[in-house]
């Protein structure tokens, strides 16, 4: 069983959300073009990130503490003050996704096979705006390859689930590596205390003589220039 990522636009991601469409196309070649039944896929959507975090690449301001404000939350409604700049479906990291596909059932076919049935339930009005959002690119689309390439494209049916793919299920990304705990007092090793006698007046040597004077903390020193 894989667990991949696929980015969803609109109006695609609103249709796959209500449960209109349950049935998308990618290049056959690409990434996706191995898929199974019972794979899954984690949604990547258009979002947000804090003004404060538009200077960093995702993979930081995730390790700064970021958290996304999605496009779909926000796609009728104004977004909260202190918003920074639209970031692409695409650039999500894996760990601020919140939904999942399941994959039910995998055809390959000719891209301009596709149903106009199939078109609405994308969210399309029409052929036309379907082909336009595929040869835009972006996500939808694949290694430039346009309609009127005419490519083989894998069709999968799947399951929405709303919310992320359990942690224990995903792959290891070792993308980041969670900060090492400072060493305890107790595994920190101190120098060791010096008791040899004085060969001449028998004082330890970690008491101090006048033939071996004892070496003074850093305390004493400041009390002693005072």
């Amino acid at each position: 069983m894989k667990t991949l990522p696929l980015a969803i636009l609109e109006p695609t991601l609103s249709a796959v959300i209500s449960g209109r469409c349950t049935r998308l196309r990618r290049i056959a070649d690409g990434a996706l073009g191995k898929l199974q039944p019972g794979d899954r896929l984690w949604v990547r959507e258009a979002y947000y990130l804090q003004a404060a975090f538009d200077s960093y690449k995702p993979t930081t301001a995730l390790s700064r503490g970021a958290e996304p404000i999605f496009l779909y939350d926000h796609r009728r409604t104004p977004c909260p003050a202190g918003t920074g700049k639209k970031r692409d479906a695409r650039s999500l990291c894996r760990e601020w996704h919140r939904r999942h596909l399941v994959i039910e059932a995998v055809e390959t076919i000719r891209l301009q096979a596709i149903a106009d049935a199939d078109i609405v339930a994308e969210g399309f009005r029409s052929q036309a705006d379907w082909i336009g959002a595929w040869n835009r690119g972006g996500t939808i689309c694949g290694r430039g390859r346009s309609w009127a390439d005419n490519p083989i494209v894998i069709v999968f049916d799947f399951r929405h689930v709303g919310s992320p793919v359990p942690a224990a299920d995903l792959p290891a990304t070792g993308r980041f590596k969670p900060a090492e705990p400072p060493p305890s007092e107790a595994a920190t090793p101190r120098p060791a205390v010096d008791r040899t006698p004085c060969p001449r007046c028998g004082v330890r040597r970690d008491v101090g003589c006048q033939h071996y004077p004892r070496a003074l903390s850093g305390c004493e020193r400041v009390r002693e220039l005072a």
